[in-house]
């Protein structure tokens, strides 16, 4: 969904599920992030690894319907 990977340090431009695939060490998998958080550089191979948007989902306290704050 995204033009080009993202790398360690940039924010999330959505909330969602993104693609992520590393230099060598690892299989390239999925991750949940939420749109602003900045991405994170991995332990093993540092800033080799990139991320892409693969699909949108709204993040609970960001959607309409789920505003409430939960007491408990």
């Amino acid at each position: 969904m995204t033009a080009k990977p993202l790398t360690p340090g940039q924010p999330a431009p959505r909330s969602g599920i993104y693609r992520v695939r590393h230099s060598s060490h690892r299989a390239e998998h999925r991750i949940t992030a939420i749109k602003g958080e900045r991405l994170p550089a991995c332990r093993s191979c540092g800033r080799d690894v990139s991320f892409e948007l693969v699909e949108t989902a709204e993040y609970v306290h960001e959607e309409r319907g789920f505003r409430e704050v939960f007491s408990g």
